[in-house]
């Protein structure tokens, strides 16, 4: 095996830490400016997929969510993820022979910044020079699967290194990396947590060679307790006193860059523990400052930290490895009675603090010393830390932090009348709204596939259920388009009006019209139909209606093709001057490149729902937003290709699967259910998924199985995995906000129903994980009442058309009061599942 690593030093100018004259709004704003203007020009000479595959290489960028990432990084562009600080991240597994890694670096004025490849356990150092550059890291390797972990041994003074992707072998991939944390861990500290002077032997230099996080103290306790930490340290800062500095750490606790533009999400990564190692640089500068101002400032900087984490994180000071702790320094009693008050306050969860008694040195401590200083802190952890190995990621939702209303789930749904061949099609259906609790089904009348006296008997069916229908088509008449695109909104107006009063005289008293199908597709799923003449229609079709006496009959709209793509706002500033009085509701779908393409899932939908969302809330915001097409276009999940259900093949009965494709597998079935989530998140009163059972759509080309259940009744995995959520929210309960979740690994969403609360929780990914759910301003005396698992028993082969088989098992799930109305709930869940947990009040 060859592992390269490009060791180059050169003398760089101070960028990050140049001063301006400008007020630091202004700094701000010219800084997002510029961030404007890289992700524009980003997005025009990058292509948009996650991996590009040529002769030569496979290009693997930032945004696969195969790539592990640790640390305080900014994701600002998730294309162009930038390291700042000391022990940040980079880990994945790969195919192949070669890796190349893309950096471009700013660099910093004591040199450039430094990071530790490692691969299949093998070190090397790479020494990054400024700007955009291509290393080889790797070559010659085994031709199999190789572990990969780069770690940032340099500070944030060094500057940002922007990470632009890998390079490996023609035709591989990179895999998720299958280990996963017991416990978090943030390191808040100076020169002696971020490897400043590590590998100097005499601790004099300042060249950023000699700094060196990975054999550090905080990094070494990590690894002895399976942690995964984040470490905001820098050397030369104090709590109030800074070496060769105006600021301290007050000034960059909060911060994503090192340059204080962004501030940090403290929402995007929940630790369990919090370690602080400062004092040192206070000790050298502060001979002069009362006893007393020295210990408010810890006790004013640790009730920061602790607020910042709800008062929910153990917090540990520390203290030593250097002349800090020489017998003449009263910073050791100055930490021990820091901790007395802030005991007798109780306004932190539980406060420690450990000595590092017995190394004293004017210099930074090397590594053989920070291998005992981390044995030491170890020890102590273990012994005096209640839940150190609590395992997986923390997600908190403040109960009462609510968003929009739910309205209930629904169903695109065809009225497809009983055959010889499919006698049981109306009461599979019938069985498959009830289980669902569907409230709203999407439906239209197909000349060639249902009649009126099939379409009576579902409303029948539907008015027994309380479900509302909202009514739809796929092409308008021939009078009012020319060349597949609308030309008359008004005659088209009259028209809808004369179908819906034929639908009354039918007996089908339908509730809203969603006037036509996709009317962006431009003809391709629709009659195409532009904003201005969608605007005018609207208009007309309100006129004509309550012209006839159906002012009760609603208007469902626009419906476009989705929310990335779909250009929301072309047609929705058309209602601005009216604040779209003539629609009742909003709706969009979810398709096209909103999913496919994107492997994210919910995260995937949470960052494109953003145009429409904005548009709907400069226009009218209190109008409910309906999603009236949505499931996944996603069809290759783990290095599995499936065929997508538009184009399965041939439904031949002499097959042993004669329709299988994607919507029959488990993953599918699981991104379903988060993308389900993702879109209540991001603000949706209801949701339509498409669709309900499949059908025998067209009579010579049967070709789609879009549906949660076959043809025969039979369920399929997605089908199962909704049935664990679709019956458990109540109509009527609020949409609790999400924390940001972009780092985890796991997805979810919250809900509330009074006392009632439920949790949905999806694991897309094809290894076990676990988290913890914290809920906070919870009611008193809660309690699991239910958790119900969606599991995949059986996964078939994706080449023979073999469908996946999968359970509903009733799993056991630990709650733990905290106290102040605060609950951890702990789950672990298995590859490609979903875990439905109910509580409520004892």
């Amino acid at each position: 095996m060859k592992v390269k690593a490009v060791m180059i030093v050169i003398l760089l100018l101070c960028i990050g830490c140049t001063k301006v004259d400008k007020p630091i709004d202004e700094q701000k704003e010219e800084a997002n400016d510029n961030k404007e203007k890289s992700a524009v020009e980003a997005s025009i000479n990058e292509d948009p997929r996650d991996e590009i595959v040529t002769k030569e290489r496979t290009r693997i960028y930032p945004d696969n969510r195969n790539i592990k990432y640790k640390g305080r990084i900014d994701f600002e562009n998730a294309r162009q993820p930038i390291l700042y600080w000391s022990g940040s991240v980079i880990q994945t597994h790969f195919e192949g022979t070669s890796l190349n890694l893309h950096f471009d670096d700013e660099g910093g004025k004591h040199g450039q910044n430094y990071y530790s490849v490692i691969i299949d356990g093998q070190e090397t150092v790479l020494a990054c020079e400024k700007g955009k550059q291509v290393y080889t890291v790797a070559e010659d390797l085994d031709d199999t699967v190789h572990s990969l972990k780069i770690v940032r041994r340099t500070e944030g003074w060094d500057g940002g290194t922007t990470f632009l992707g890998f390079d490996i072998d023609p035709g591989k991939r990179i895999q998720t990396p299958s280990d996963y944390a017991k416990l978090r861990i943030e390191f808040f500290g100076d020169g002696t947590v971020s490897g400043y002077g590590m590998d100097d032997a005499k601790g004099e230099s300042k060249e950023t060679k000699n700094k060196n996080y990975t054999q550090t103290f905080a990094a070494i306790t990590a690894q002895n307790l399976e942690a995964e930490e984040h470490v905001t340290a820098l050397s030369g800062l104090g709590i109030m006193k800074s070496d060769e500095l105006d600021e301290t750490m007050v000034d960059y606790y909060y911060r994503t860059d090192i340059h204080g533009m962004k501030v940090w999400d403290f929402k995007a990564w929940m630790p369990h523990m919090v370690i602080i190692h400062l004092g040192q640089n206070d000790y050298r500068m502060l001979q002069d400052r009362q006893p007393e101002e020295i210990k408010q400032a810890y006790v004013s900087f640790i009730h920061k930290i602790s607020k910042k984490y709800n008062h929910n994180v153990d917090i540990v000071l520390t203290l030593g490895g250097t002349e800090s702790m020489d017998s003449s320094s009263p910073f050791p009693q100055y930490i021990e009675e820091v901790v007395h008050m802030l005991r007798e306050q109780e306004q932190v969860n539980t406060i420690h603090y450990m000595l590092f008694n017995d190394w004293v040195s004017t210099e930074q401590p090397k590594a053989a010393i920070h291998k005992k200083m981390a044995e030491q802190l170890t020890k102590f952890i273990k012994e005096h830390i209640t839940h150190w190995d609590k395992k997986g990621e923390q997600l908190t939702y403040d109960l009462q932090r609510t968003q929009q209303d739910f309205y209930g789930f629904g169903a695109q749904v065809w009225a497809y009348g009983a055959t010889d061949k499919y006698p049981d099609l109306p009461s599979i259906r019938e069985k498959a709204l009830e289980a669902l609790n569907i409230q709203y089904i999407r439906i239209e009348n197909y000349l060639e596939s249902a009649t009126w006296e099939d379409m009576k008997k579902l409303r029948e069916v539907t008015n027994d259920k309380g479900i509302e229908w909202i009514y739809m088509i796929w092409y308008g008449p021939n009078h009012v388009a020319h060349n597949g695109m609308l030309k008359d909104p008004e005659g088209f107006g009259k028209w809808w009006a004369e179908h819906v009063e034929q639908l009354y005289q039918q007996g089908i008293e339908v509730e809203y019209i969603e006037l036509m199908n996709e009317p962006d597709s431009n003809g391709e799923w629709s009659l195409g139909i532009a904003p201005k003449e969608y605007f005018q229609l609207v208009q007309h079709v309100r006129k004509e209606l309550d012209e006839k006496g159906y002012e009760q009959v609603g208007i469902v709209g626009p419906g476009l093709t989705g929310i990335k793509h779909g250009r929301p706002e072309q047609y929705i500033e058309w209602f601005k001057d009216t604040k779209a009085e003539d629609l009742s509701i909003w709706s969009t779908h979810i398709w096209m490149d909103d999913q496919s393409g994107f492997l994210e899932g919910g995260r995937s939908i949470e960052k494109s729902w953003l145009p429409f969302e904005e548009s709907v809330q400069e226009v009218n915001p209190h109008k409910p937003v309906f999603v009236t097409e949505y499931a996944t276009k996603q069809s290759d999940y783990h290095n599995h290709y499936y065929k997508m259900p538009d184009n399965f093949g041939s439904w031949d009965d002499e097959k042993v699967f004669p329709y299988h494709s994607v919507s029959n597998v488990i993953p599918y079935a699981v991104r379903v259910y988060e993308n389900t989530l993702a879109l209540l998140n991001s603000g949706a009163n209801s949701t339509l998924v498409w669709q309900l059972n499949d059908e025998p759509t067209e009579v010579h080309r049967k070709s789609k199985s879009w549906g949660l259940v076959d043809l025969w009744g039979n369920p399929k995995p997605v089908y199962q995995a909704l049935l664990t959520l679709f019956p458990h929210i109540p109509v009527g309960a609020q949409v609790i906000e999400a924390p940001h979740q972009q780092a985890h690994q796991l997805y979810s969403g919250c809900f509330k129903d009074g006392n009632k609360i439920i949790l949905g929780i999806a694991n897309g990914n094809d290894k076990t994980y676990s988290t913890t759910v914290r809920l906070i301003n919870a009611p008193a005396h809660l309690v699991v009442k239910d958790a119900l698992a969606f599991e995949g028993t059986y996964y078939g082969s994706a080449l023979t058309g073999e469908p996946d088989r999968g359970t509903i098992v009733n799993r056991t799930v630990g709650i733990e009061n905290m106290g102040d109305g605060t609950y951890d709930i702990h789950v672990t869940l298995p590859r490609d599942s979903t875990l439905t947990v109910i509580l409520d009040t004892e």
